[in-house]
C-alpha cells in the first residue's frame, strides 16, 4: 500500500550508502533503480515491463542478473511464467554485453573481478565489518532492541514479500562474499532489510529507524582502525592491518565531501 511504499522510500533514501552513492552518475544506483522498478512492476503483473526493467539493471551491473532471477524465481507466478521471464531477462540482459564481448574477440577474459585477499578469515572480516558500516551502529542497536517486535511479525508478513526479500538479502551477501569491496555493493541487501522492517514494524519504530539512518550522516561509530598499504589517496585502497579501537569518525556528509576532493585522482590515473 501507499503508506508503506512511502516509508520504504524514506528509509531507503535516508540510508547514507544509497543516498550519497546516488548523487553521482554510477552504475550501481542505476542498476538498483531498475531492479526496484522491475520488482514493483512484477508485483503488479506488468510482466513485460518488469522483464525490460530487470534486463536494464543487468546491463548496468552484471551481478544484478542474479538478483533479478531470484526475485522472479521466488515470485508467486506459475512455473511457466517464471521460466519465461527468467529466460527473457538472461537473453535481453546479455545483449548489453555483446559489444564488449566482440571487442574482446569473443573471449571471456573481460569477466573478471580482482580480490585483494582470498583468505577465508580476511574475506569474512570484510563482509561483517562492511555489513555493519552500511547500516551504522544506531540502526544495529535498534534492530537488536526491537527484535521482540519485528521477529514475531515476520510470521504475519505476506509470504511472497518475505520470500523475495530474504532471497535478495542472501543473494546480495553471497555476491559480496566473493567481492567484498565497496559498501555500495550491498545496496540491494539494504533495500531488502528495510522492506522487511516496513512490513513488520509500526510507524513509531519506522520513525526511529529513519532517525537512526540520519544519525549516520553526522557521525559513524567505528571499532576498527584499519592500516592501508599506501597513504596516497589516489592509489588503490589495500588494507594491511586492523586494530580494535573504538572511535567516533566523520559521518556520511563529511566522507562524501572528502571523496569529492579526490576528483583530481581520476584525471591523474587517466593521464598515467
Amino acid at each position: 500500500d501507499l503508506p508503506k511504499t512511502l516509508w520504504l522510500l524514506c528509509l531507503g533514501l535516508s540510508n547514507h550508502v544509497i543516498f550519497f552513492e546516488s548523487l553521482q552518475a554510477m552504475d550501481y544506483p542505476i542498476a538498483l533503480f531498475f531492479l526496484s522498478a522491475g520488482w514493483a512492476l512484477m508485483s503488479r503483473n506488468f510482466n513485460i515491463l518488469a522483464v525490460l526493467a530487470f534486463a536494464a539493471s543487468c546491463g548496468a551491473r552484471p551481478n544484478f542478473m542474479l538478483f533479478s532471477l531470484l526475485l522472479i524465481i521466488f515470485s508467486d507466478q506459475s512455473v511457466r511464467s517464471r521460466l519465461e521471464q527468467a529466460f527473457s531477462v538472461v537473453i535481453v540482459g546479455a545483449l548489453f554485453f555483446v559489444p564488449v564481448w566482440m571487442h574482446s574477440h569473443f573471449g571471456f577474459d573481460w569477466i573478471a573481478a580482482e580480490r585483494s585477499d582470498t583468505r577465508l578469515t580476511a574475506t569474512l572480516a570484510r563482509v561483517f565489518y562492511k555489513s555493519y558500516l552500511v547500516l551504522g551502529l544506531p540502526v544495529w542497536i535498534l534492530l537488536l532492541a526491537t527484535q521482540h517486535k519485528w521477529r514475531p511479525a515476520l510470521a504475519n508478513c505476506p509470504n511472497i514479500v518475505r520470500r523475495q526479500a530474504v532471497a535478495l538479502l542472501l543473494g546480495n551477501l553471497a555476491v559480496f562474499y566473493f567481492l567484498p569491496a565497496e559498501q555500495a555493493y550491498l545496496q540491494a541487501a539494504i533495500v531488502a532489510v528495510f522492506l522487511l522492517l516496513v512490513m513488520t514494524t509500526q510507524v513509531i519504530f519506522r520513525a526511529l529507524f529513519l532517525l537512526a539512518n540520519l544519525a549516520t550522516w553526522a557521525f559513524q561509530i567505528q571499532f576498527l582502525h584499519i592500516g592501508y598499504k599506501s597513504q596516497d589517496p589516489c592509489k588503490a585502497v589495500a588494507a594491511v592491518s586492523a586494530d580494535v579501537v573504538f572511535q567516533v569518525g566523520p559521518g556520511a556528509v563529511a566522507s562524501f565531501y572528502e571523496r569529492q576532493s579526490r576528483e583530481h585522482c581520476f584525471i591523474k590515473n587517466i593521464l598515467d
